[in-house]
Order: structure tokens, then sequence, then C-alpha cells
């Protein structure tokens, strides 16, 4: 039986066996970000975030007397330290 060339179908690249992708060199390893995690522990809930961040920013305006107006700026700076400290 002969197959015509109409429908034959084209071959398909085959993925790199996973050999191939260890034999990589080390420095395409080290430009991935690592995370600092320590292993066994959990990152915060979305919820926990929410709450140290919240917290850490009324810390913040009750250090500035609760002066109006700079709320955002108050969030964002909690964020970071909240961020830098899980990190």
């Amino acid at each position: 039986m002969e197959i015509s060339a109409s429908t034959a179908q084209p071959r398909r690249a085959r993925s790199p066996s996973p050999v191939a992708k260890e034999a990589k060199p080390a420095a395409s390893k080290a430009a991935a970000p690592r995370k600092s995690r320590k292993p066994g522990v959990v990152p915060p809930t979305p919820e926990e975030m929410r709450g140290r961040i919240s917290m850490a920013a009324y810390h913040l305006a009750a250090g500035r007397g609760f002066a109006p107006g700079h709320e955002m700026e108050d969030w964002l700076a909690a964020e970071k330290q909240v961020l830098a400290a899980i990190r």
C-alpha cells in the first residue's frame, strides 16, 4: 500500500530528551532567579500578607500622626517592608 504525498503528514519535531536538558551549561541555571526560602517554610497566604501590610501601613501612618493624603505612600512602603521581611 502506497501513501500519496497529499495525505502524508509532516513529521513533528521531537522534544529534547531529559538527558539533553541536563547537559546545558551551568551558566544558564545561574541566570534564573533563585528563591531564598528555607526548605519546609510555608509562604504566607494572601490574607496573611494583606494583614501584615495593613498593620505595617497603620504603624507608618501612626508615626506621621495620621496626616491625611499619604495612604497610598504608607501602603506601598508597608508592602516593601513586608516583602523584604519574608524573603
